[in-house]
């Protein structure tokens, strides 16, 4: 029983990094291109997506009504969604506070919990990423031929230029890290919800930075992993052996875990374009 359950643990470990090693390299692999022929891409893969599908298309024209209506209102909303502290850093902040929040058992669950919500956040993520790799790129609602937009104050059309706008992966690392507080603490969970699609998500779609269908797939791979992580005993004995590392080891676990945040607070850019001058130097 207990070798069984060994080699079964040793098989989803080597799965995660297979699909890890896959991942960077086709990560890196992709980003060999330049920006021009990224968007080139895009162009010649548009007919894959129907942009002006009547789902999409009205949900865009309905936010279309208040855009340049207000350029007070424009740029608060475009501070905040543009505003890595404001955007994701926030989230990072309340997983710092629930850390130390609380002492004895009540502190052990609630650091756990912590892990596993950044497990699962990191878990969903990468299948984001992976997922804007592997499929056919998609344009921006503000640079497509399928709408005529009038873009709020502030929004320039260079804006994201040569990046994939499927799926969006503000909106998986936010629902990823709201539905992990929810496991944590309700109240703060439904809070961490409201601000992020009030915010930050919607937004996204009232700036033509994104279609609706991308943040409902972003949506819902984030919350999907961030439940399936909660529910495997599997990811929370990890969890738990990696709060008995955090014990043991502060001086390395700590270094680590205030890198893993600072980095969920900025989606990983400093990482992926570290990895982007890599692919380019050495691809050279």
């Amino acid at each position: 029983m207990i070798l069984a359950k060994t080699v079964g643990k040793k098989k989803v470990l080597i799965i995660v990094g297979v699909i890890i090693a896959l991942g960077a390299m086709v990560y890196l692999k992709s980003h060999s291109l330049s920006r021009h022929s990224q968007v080139e891409k895009g162009l010649t893969q548009y007919s894959f997506w129907k942009d002006d599908n009547v789902f999409d298309s009205s949900i865009i024209y309905f936010f279309q009504q208040f855009s340049r209506k207000s350029r007070p209102f424009d740029e608060f909303l475009g501070f905040i969604s543009g505003n890595d502290l404001l955007k994701c850093g926030i989230f990072s902040i309340v997983f710092w506070w629930l850390w130390f929040s609380d002492k004895g058992l009540k502190a052990y669950k609630q650091r756990v919990s912590v892990i596993l919500a950044l497990m699962g956040t990191f878990i969903a993520l990468l299948i984001g990423r992976l997922l804007v790799i592997g499929m056919p790129f998609r344009i921006r609602p503000l640079r497509s031929e399928a709408f005529h937009l009038t873009l709020p104050y502030g929004v320039q059309l260079e804006t994201l230029d040569g990046y994939s706008s499927f799926p969006s992966d503000h909106t998986i690392l936010l629902c990823a890290m709201a539905t992990s507080l929810v496991f944590i603490s309700r109240k703060i969970g439904v809070i961490a919800f409201l601000y992020a699609f009030l915010l930050v998500i919607l937004p996204r779609i009232y700036f033509c930075f994104h279609y609706p269908t991308d943040i409902l797939t972003g949506a819902f791979i984030g919350i999907t992993v961030a439940v399936l992580t909660f529910k495997s005993k599997w990811m929370q004995a990890q969890a738990q052996r990696i709060y008995k590392f955090s014990e043991t080891k502060p001086a390395l676990f700590y270094p680590v875990f205030f890198f893993i945040t600072y980095q969920i607070a900025s989606l990983f850019n400093d990482v992926r374009h570290l990895l982007s001058f890599a692919s380019h130097l050495f691809g050279h």
